[in-house]
């Protein structure tokens, strides 16, 4: 049952990622870093509203964990494209849209789930 859950949310999640790599335009032909960035910050604040913003026992259903965080999350984001891209960009010799891409891309993450984060304290308390 625990795999089912995995390929079904993670099937799920890559099919959403496809649907937002079609959706973002990019100037490059062979890759897409915007697309990339928006399904691994959306992937990002899924996963966070997850753990933030549903009660501790439902969060920690392993059956929710699996089908959501584990398979869906894990589908939708990627840093495998995301580190690939990256060296692409370097290879394209487009240096400061590289590290625009590691460093945008890492604290727009942190900060997607600290917003999360503090957004729920408010509400809970």
């Amino acid at each position: 049952m625990n795999w089912l859950l995995v390929f079904v949310g993670g099937g799920l999640g890559s099919v959403s990622r496809y649907g937002v790599s079609k959706l973002v335009a990019s100037n490059f032909s062979q890759i897409n870093p915007y697309a990339t960035f928006v399904s691994n910050l959306l992937a990002t604040a899924i996963l966070a509203i997850l753990m933030f913003s549903f009660s501790r026992e439902f969060y920690t259903s392993t059956n929710f964990r699996l089908l959501f965080a584990t398979g869906f999350c894990g589908g939708f984001s990627t840093f495998s494209t995301f580190s690939y891209e990256t060296f692409q960009l370097i290879k394209m010799q487009h240096y400061l849209l590289a590290a625009t891409n590691v460093i945008v891309s890492v604290l727009a993450a942190l900060l997607m789930i600290y917003l999360i984060y503090k957004n729920n304290q408010l509400i809970v308390n």
